[in-house]
Order: structure tokens, then C-alpha cells, then sequence
């Protein structure tokens, strides 16, 4: 069974391995050590012949998510090891492999997630001084990208990154140090993948997406956006994700919205507070009355990336006028829109 771990382990590296053994999880060796420290539990051992005695931790199966939670929140990545054939029909030990990665940008669990907010995994390619950004929010399915050129390329991609302040962010593995640097702006984790090319990149899409053309996508004149976009499609795969859910793909241009320097948006204190990070005394607590965590996510989305557009904005505000003045509709809609579940998650 160490043995399984330990393979397992060789071919996750930088992954705490949790094997399914009976009702628990259990993490071996430095993995155990590590988890031991992060959650604050036992760490026992067990005796493995010449080798010594192997250090032990383990959490309960029935509340394992919350423990997982937890590792997620300090920045670790997790491998979930399980039986992976029927212990009736299996000859000796039961084979175990790595069935899911957790990661900080590809969560699907209810109970890791924040009803009101977006879980973003956000790939930055940058080849031919233009700079594609992907974005994925795996619980929900949406999905968009966009490319950026100009002569203040980096300083762009740090405030569109900074604005969409992604779970994690996927560089190529021999990313310079800017692009380090933009990730860290967002207090992310940062991972590392080979980006394929453009031909694998484009394929990866058109499969996904079920189509034969990037065109009606708008896109296919984008090639960092495409190998972005890849990249992460290909990560979440990478990590047990299966990707049925994402039928669609929404190309978006960053000079359609004001642009806000990461210090700007931390001052005014939009959608996170300076005392804890927290939505508490923002902007979107003032604002955000609504009754659905669908509409919360994009209450959010609407106040961190402002319009410029004079005719967007004023249709905007003739909605807004038109419920706010026809109160009988408006608790008509609120009192339909409560029992709504999260249709997107």
C-alpha cells in the first residue's frame, strides 16, 4: 500500500497525496508531516520494516472536505488516492490511483466555494508582445478571454489580472519573472504548465467547445488567447476535471471598461476591505441586495469592471430606474427570484 502512495506521490509532485484507507484519509511520510503542522491533528507512524518508521496522519472520510478546505485555503494541492477497482474482483491489493487534484482555481465543492463570488483559474501567455488571458470558473462553467498589446503590455495584464483576482494563476513554466510578479499582485497561487502550441491549442478549443471554427467566438484572430485558453483547459483536466459543462466561450475587450490600477482598487475599497480582505464595509455590501448568489457574482462582476460606454451605461441605469420605481414588480421578482437555486453551480 506504501508502495501505491509513494508512486502515486512521484508522478503528483508538489501534491499532498490523501489515500482512501477504510474510513479515513491518511497522508505518509513528509506529506503527513506537512498535513499534520496545516491542520493542526496527530501525527502518528507505523513501523515499515528496514526503512524505519513511517510518519502518519489521517482525517476522517465523512468530514474530509472540511480538512481539504482548509489545506486549499493555506495554498496546498491535493491528490485524492482511490480505490479505483472492486476489492471483490480485485486480485491481491486493491489498486488506488490519484482520482482528483485540488487546487485552489478548480474546486467544485459547495462547501469550499463562496456562494457570492466567482472561483477564478487564470491562464497569461505571452508571445509576439501580446499577452493572452484565460479564465475559468469551473463550478460555474463560464469561461472568456481576451488579449492585450500596447507599449505598457505588463502593466495591463497586472491590472486585469488584479481585477479579476483569480483562486490561482497558470503560467507557462519558463515564465519570466514579470510575469511572477503579476501573479503575485493578486495574492494567488501560482502554478506552472507547458503551454502546447498554437495548432494543439486551437484543437484543444474546437473539441471542448464542440465546434469547427473559433470565428463565431471571436477569438480566432487571438493566438495568445488560444493558447491560453488552453492551458487552462488543460490543467483542469489535469486535475480530474471533466469539462462537459463548458459549451461556450466569451471574448472580451479591456478597453470597454475603466481601467483601475491594483493600489486604486484596493483604496476604494470595491469589493474587498483593507482591514481583512473581506467584502464587509465595501461598495458591494452597500449595493449588493440581492437575493441569489448568481446575482451576487455579477453585482461583483459589475462593480469591478466599471463601463465606458455612455449607451451601455444609460441602458443600465434605465433597468435599474425601471425596477426601482415599479415596487410592486420588483417584490414580485425578489420574492420568485428567492426560491431560485444556483442554476450555474
Amino acid at each position: 500500500m506504501l508502495k501505491q502512495y509513494f508512486a502515486a506521490k512521484a508522478t503528483h509532485p508538489g501534491v499532498l497525496i490523501a489515500m482512501r484507507v477504510g474510513d479515513f484519509y491518511e497522508f505518509y511520510g513528509e506529506d503527513a508531516e506537512t498535513a499534520a503542522a496545516a491542520l493542526e491533528i496527530t501525527l502518528t507512524g507505523r513501523e515499515d520494516g528496514t526503512n524505519g518508521r513511517i510518519p502518519m496522519a489521517g482525517v476522517p472520510f465523512h468530514s474530509v472536505e472540511k480538512y481539504l478546505a482548509k489545506l486549499v485555503t493555506k495554498g496546498f494541492k491535493v491528490g485524492l488516492c482511490d480505490q479505483v477497482e472492486d476489492p471483490k474482483t480485485a486480485k491481491g491489493l486493491v489498486r488506488r490511483e490519484v482520482t482528483r487534484v485540488l487546487t485552489a482555481g478548480t474546486l467544485l465543492e459547495d462547501s469550499m466555494l463562496v456562494d457570492g463570488a466567482n472561483s477564478f483559474l487564470t491562464a497569461i501567455f505571452i508571445q509576439n508582445d501580446k499577452a493572452g488571458i484565460a479564465t475559468l470558473d469551473s463550478s460555474t462553467g463560464e469561461f472568456f478571454v481576451t488579449e492585450i498589446d500596447g507599449a505598457n503590455l505588463i502593466s495591463m495584464v497586472a491590472q486585469e489580472v488584479a481585477r479579476l483576482r483569480p483562486a490561482e494563476v497558470l503560467v507557462p513554466v519558463a515564465a519570466g519573472t514579470e510575469i511572477e510578479a503579476i501573479a503575485s499582485i493578486a495574492h494567488s497561487l501560482v502554478s506552472t504548465l507547458d503551454p502546447a502550441d498554437l495548432r494543439k491549442a486551437t484543437q484543444k478549443l474546437l473539441t471542448t467547445l464542440n465546434t469547427e471554427s473559433l470565428q463565431a467566438f471571436g477569438c480566432s484572430d487571438k493566438p495568445s488567447a488560444i493558447v491560453a485558453a488552453s492551458m487552462v483547459l488543460g490543467y483542469a483536466e489535469q486535475n480530474g476535471l471533466a469539462l462537459t459543462h463548458i459549451d461556450g466561450l466569451t471574448t472580451y475587450s479591456i478597453d470597454g471598461f475603466m481601467v483601475l490600477d491594483p493600489s486604486t482598487r484596493r483604496a476604494l475599497e470595491l469589493t474587498q476591505n483593507l482591514s481583512d480582505g473581506t467584502k464587509r464595509h465595501t461598495l458591494l455590501s452597500i449595493l449588493d441586495a440581492t437575493t441569489t448568489s448568481m446575482g451576487s457574482r455579477l453585482l461583483r462582476r459589475w462593480v469591478e469592471q466599471p463601463l465606458l460606454d455612455p449607451a451601455a451605461i444609460i441602458q443600465r441605469q434605465n433597468s435599474v430606474e425601471r425596477i426601482a420605481n415599479d415596487h410592486l414588480s420588483r417584490d414580485e421578482l425578489r420574492n420568485t427570484l428567492k426560491v431560485i437555486g444556483d442554476l450555474e453551480r
